[in-house]
Formats: structure tokens, C-alpha cells, sequence
């Protein structure tokens, strides 16, 4: 019990901040700057952009992938863009359209599935499946001719309609092991 009391104390304290906080807050919320409030408009008007804004990052990598139509790189990618993966940050539109150029030449038949996608603010976050055919060489990896299933999450930020940011969580442990490079289950 004495041992539990302290962890009692520090638990009711935060508790008593928290209300404080929370009643001057609202005391204070009169003398904010009426564009600073969030109001039940202004709301609905940023989760239907946020919803636009997904309905249009996945359509994009749709169009991109399995329309095989990469020039929309060059168009919905900020020229600064920064693409973060399990392995690289790529920087700028130019570095980015190469990264994805590779891909695409090393996996023929791609074909990509937005499993889930929901936007909030000003970030599109999805979950996605990549399914293809090694047919090319992938960095080092000479073709293998296999058929390969990656998975990931991307966080993404928009900007003025263009992707200005992409971070990547990624398989690449499975991908590389389906690719032979390193041992797996199956190989």
C-alpha cells in the first residue's frame, strides 16, 4: 500500500491540472481571435477536405501503379517532396519519379490495392498491397521472375492539392526474403 500511494498522489495531482487547465481554457476562450475557433462550419469544412483529400491520394497511386500513368509524378508531387522509406529519404520530385520509375521496371504486372484510406487535417494515411513479377533488376538484385505481395502504411501530407510528404512503413524484410536476397520461410 505505501508503495501505491505516491503513484495515487501523482494520479489525483495530474488529474486536478487537467481540470484546471481544461476550466481556464474555457474562461480564456472568449478573448481568442474569432478565425482561431473552431466552428461546427469550418469543421465539417476541413473533414471534407481531408475526405477529398484522400478520395484523391488514392485515386492518384491507383492512376500511378496500375494505370501505369507515372507522368502524374510530375504533377501531383511537389517539387520538394520528401519521400521517407524503412531504408532512404529521397528528397525533391525529380529523385522521387526515379525511385518509383525503378520499382515499376523491376516489378512487371504491377498491380496496387488501397486496402484502407482515411484523411484527417491536412494528412492521408493508407494501407496498401503491392503485387508483382520480378521481371527486372531491382538495385542489386538481379530478376528473379518471382511473384512477389508487399504491404505497407503510408502517411502522406498535402499541400495546395500536391503530396509534399510520404513516410513509408513497409515489409521489406518480406519483400526481400520472397526476392531470395536474404533466407526466409520459403527459401
Amino acid at each position: 500500500m505505501k508503495k501505491s500511494l505516491p503513484l495515487v498522489l501523482l494520479l489525483a495531482a495530474l488529474a486536478a491540472a487537467c481540470g484546471q487547465k481544461t476550466q481556464s481554457n474555457a474562461n480564456n476562450s472568449n478573448t481568442e481571435a474569432p478565425f482561431t475557433q473552431k466552428t461546427p462550419s469550418t469543421e465539417k469544412m476541413a473533414a471534407d477536405q481531408a475526405a477529398e483529400n484522400a478520395r484523391n491520394y488514392a485515386k492518384l497511386w491507383e492512376d500511378i501503379i496500375n494505370k501505369g500513368q507515372t507522368q502524374l509524378l510530375d504533377t501531383k508531387f511537389a517539387e520538394n517532396v520528401v519521400l521517407k522509406t524503412p531504408s532512404a529519404e529521397i528528397k525533391g520530385r525529380e529523385e522521387v519519379k526515379k525511385y518509383w520509375l525503378t520499382i515499376l521496371k523491376a516489378f512487371s504486372k504491377p498491380e496496387f490495392r488501397i486496402d484502407e484510406v482515411f484523411g484527417k487535417d491536412d494528412r492521408v494515411v493508407k494501407r496498401w498491397t503491392f503485387t508483382g513479377e520480378n521481371t527486372g533488376d531491382f538495385g542489386a538484385i538481379k530478376a528473379t521472375n518471382r511473384k512477389i505481395t508487399f504491404t505497407g502504411i503510408t502517411i502522406a501530407k498535402i499541400a495546395d492539392g500536391l503530396v509534399v510528404e510520404e513516410i513509408d512503413y513497409s515489409d521489406d524484410l518480406g519483400l526481400m526474403q520472397q526476392l531470395g536476397a536474404i533466407p526466409g520461410e520459403e527459401n
